[in-house]
């Protein structure tokens, strides 16, 4: 992928704290306009590749006085609205993508839990994420709305549609994604995006590419499907998850033996490291192959490669990751003979099976009433 230029992003709030922003344009990560409701123009839409919009517009008396009602936008999901519609007027610039930035997200996503849900809350109220205020210093929030700022200025200016000679629409995403390996292992990679249901044809073509970018966001990288998080790599090479995580920083050797298999295509780092499943499993059959599902071998063979012995996942016969009550993956793996599958609303059709433990799917009647039909006989004994 091509270099991105630097993102522009507006910031409308009605009484902003410019300095949480500043990191980003000290970095030149972005530069950073602030602006009250009542000043935002056209021009401005036009030129910004994010959008962050405060959710508490309280101080806007211009608006509290107007007697119509449809002229006043009561808080910024409102306010997003509007001008995500104004700014789809532009159809030969390039797109805008839009966010919440407040400190209220208790209050946007009840009944929602919302620390693990942002992306359903995204998805609800049509905007590509919702970020938290923090205090100054944020580095993760700085970071995400960098890589989502950027991430804008990658999208192609045109989607194929098929209707020429050349780059299909696939071809393009799978350059986004930075697809890459020899042709038997671009093949399946591409075949795994493709089964996850990419809108890359009328919805991206519709909505200039900000469709993909929301696919990534709130139906790939909240799940374990093609691109795994580190809770299922820490299963599948049958390692402890807190420990795996140290053997992946920036120049270990399990980073560096990995490096193959992690993701580095658009939106990288949004939401932490991910890694390609399909390439996982050819490392692993390249270095093992018939002993590639063999847990022993995975095991010592990790082990090899960081020339140290790390902690061995529990259970150390096929580890499963289960989700709490948040549906967040717990750090504490489980056997399958103390798991139950369940079917979280929303939960993709590509993704792999959700579980949660036996001892959760009992205690937790959220969990028990979502248990799938087959497993239901065993919480009930």
């Amino acid at each position: 992928m091509s270099s991105p230029s630097i993102p522009k992003i507006l910031l409308i709030d009605d009484d902003a704290d410019e300095s949480l922003l500043l990191p980003l344009e000290s970095a030149k990560r972005a530069t950073v306009r602030t602006l009250h409701p009542n000043e935002v123009e056209p021009s401005d839409l036009r030129e910004a590749d994010l959008v962050l919009v405060d959710y508490g517009l309280d101080r806007w008396p211009e608006r509290d006085n107007l007697p119509q009602l449809c002229l006043r936008p009561v808080d910024g999901l409102a306010l997003s609205a509007l001008l995500r519609r104004h700014a789809r007027r532009y159809d030969e610039a390039s797109p805008t993508a839009f966010a919440i930035y407040t400190g209220q997200i208790e209050t946007i996503a009840s009944p929602l839990p919302p620390e693990n849900r942002l992306h359903a809350l995204a998805a609800l109220t049509n905007l590509e994420w919702v970020f938290s205020k923090g205090t100054p210093g944020d580095t993760q929030t700085l970071d995400q709305i960098a890589v989502l700022a950027e991430s804008v200025t990658r999208l192609p200016p045109r989607w194929a549609n098929g209707d020429a000679p050349g780059a299909t629409a696939l071809d393009e995403l799978c350059g986004l994604l930075a697809v890459a390996g020899t042709e038997e292992l671009s093949a399946r990679l591409r075949q795994e995006v493709e089964d996850a249901l990419p809108p890359i044809h009328e919805l991206s073509q519709w909505s200039h590419g900000l469709a993909v970018l929301r696919w990534l966001l709130q139906r790939v990288f909240p799940y374990p499907c093609f691109l795994w998080p580190i809770s299922s790599l820490a299963a599948r090479l049958r390692i402890e998850w807190p420990a795996i995580a140290d053997a992946l920083r920036d120049g270990m050797p399990l980073r560096r033996a990995l490096i193959g298999t992690e993701y580095a295509g658009i939106l990288r780092g949004f939401s932490g490291l991910r890694w390609w499943r399909a390439s996982v499993e050819l490392w692993l059959w390249d270095n093992l192959a018939g002993q590639a599902s063999n847990d022993d071998a995975v095991y010592d063979f990790v082990c090899r490669t960081v020339e140290v012995t790390l902690p061995r996942s529990s259970p150390n016969r096929r580890p499963l990751v289960c989700l709490n009550r948040d549906f967040e993956p717990s750090p504490q793996f489980s056997s399958i003979d103390d798991a139950v599958r369940i079917r979280p609303d929303g939960w993709p059709s590509y993704a792999e099976q959700a579980w949660v433990t036996l001892q959760s799917a009992i205690a937790e009647p959220q969990l028990g009433a979502i248990v799938m039909q087959e497993d239901r006989e065993r919480i009930r004994k």
